[in-house]
């Protein structure tokens, strides 16, 4: 017995930890809100309003139910003949009878006798067009909605006036009954929208380009185009009794369904370095500079000041003293600790005075005894050379 009772306990715990799962959702009734009658000629028809909508007789050899009684579920139709006569029906009262009569031809071969009597009524004619399309489309059925997005080039370009980073087209195509259709930009730069390419908008598809403000990007960027498409997939339900005591109806059931496609895209700041663009001087850091500065950063200079900027024989920046000793030519000229000769080299102190400064000249002194001894030498000598000369002279002579 306490066998028996552990088992029943196991057995009930089971059941309540499984029954969330189990559980199905139950179709509610179809319950007639209001019943009409369409009438042509000698001939009426009913007309069912209900919770779900109008309502079509699927059993025309069964006697209608009146306004206030509830049918049960019996089945679903996601495809066939009767989802498309249902789907191109509308709700005036012609275009009702119109889908009715053209149900009964369809699953029934069924024509009342009044209107196969007055063959020539258009509702009658449209009716039998309609039945013979359905049978055409046995494999009729909705789609799903879905959404792709199709881009040659991810990237953004600078547009020509600068103003904007701009996508290329981005084609938009969705499939679906109803689809309805709506963008989205995540995580773009402020001012950031989406402009109609109208000029190229094909079936089911839209054209569109994403524009972004250039100066919002200052580095590489990345943002998300989302596409989310709606619509609505829609099948047959019908309705009767087990017992069959009324009339079978069935009705056109639309579901919301979405679908959403994200595709990313950047952008690379087009960074101008060293470069005179649109009346503006760009560094080599790519910011917008003076034109000094420019010319300081990207030009090569040598032996040259720009502005307040000395630039040495390589080029390089250099001090103003070292600027004098490498591009200005210095003869028997000090600059700085240095020294320059007569022909513009750099020499010692030394040679610096012996080349470029003037020499002392020692005047001797006339009362010295040995200057004396000197002069007299040399007139001596100037007075023997005069003699020896005056005697070849008059030696030849004779």
């Amino acid at each position: 017995m306490k066998e028996l009772i552990k088992k029943s306990i196991a057995l009930f715990l089971f059941t309540i930890i499984l029954y969330p799962i189990l559980i199905v959702h139950a179709q509610t009734d179809l319950k007639i809100e209001k019943k009409t009658y369409i009438t042509t000629g000698s001939r009426s028809e009913a007309k069912y309003k209900t919770n779900k909508g109008f309502a079509y007789c699927i059993t025309p050899d069964r006697i209608g139910a009146s306004e206030g009684t509830s049918l049960k579920y019996m089945s679903k139709e996601t495809s066939g003949g009767n989802l498309y006569i249902l789907d191109k029906s509308s709700t005036s009262d012609q275009e009702y009878l119109k889908t009715q009569l053209a149900l009964w031809i369809f699953n029934n071969n069924y024509m009342p006798s009044f209107y196969g009597n007055n063959p020539n009524l258009e509702v009658v004619q449209k009716a039998k067009a309609l039945a013979a399309e359905a049978k055409k489309h046995t494999n009729y059925q909705t789609s799903e909605p879905s959404v792709t997005i199709n881009t040659n080039e991810e990237k953004l370009t600078l547009t020509s006036d600068e103003k904007y980073y701009q996508s290329s087209v981005i084609s938009i195509r969705t499939t679906g009954s109803n689809s309805k259709l709506q963008l989205e930009l995540v995580d773009a730069p402020e001012g950031s929208f989406i402009e109609d390419d109208s000029l190229k908008i094909n079936n089911n598809a839209v054209n569109k380009i994403i524009m972004v403000p250039s100066d919002k990007i200052k580095q590489t960027t990345s943002f998300k185009l989302k596409a989310i498409v709606s619509g609505t997939i829609n099948s047959v339900e019908r309705y009767g009794t087990k017992t069959g005591e009324w009339q079978d109806l069935i009705v056109l059931i639309s579901d919301s369904k979405t679908s959403s496609q994200i595709k990313t895209f950047t952008i690379s700041p087009v960074i101008r370095t060293c470069e005179f663009h649109n009346n503006n001087y760009y560094d080599k850091d790519g910011n917008i500079t003076t034109e000094e500065e420019y010319e300081i950063q990207c030009k090569t200079h040598t032996c040259e000041k720009v502005g307040n900027t000395y630039f040495g024989k390589t080029g390089e920046i250099i001090k103003e003293e070292t600027y004098n000793l490498e591009c200005i030519s210095h003869t028997c000229e000090k600059v700085g600790n240095k020294y320059f000769g007569q022909n513009g080299n750099e020499v010692n102190e030394e040679e610096y005075k012996a080349q470029c400064q003037p020499q002392e000249v020692v005047v001797p002194d006339t009362n010295s005894p040995a200057i004396n001894d000197l002069y007299s030498i040399l007139l001596g000598s100037v007075l023997v050379g005069s003699m020896i000369g005056t005697i070849s002279y008059q030696k030849e002579k004779k």
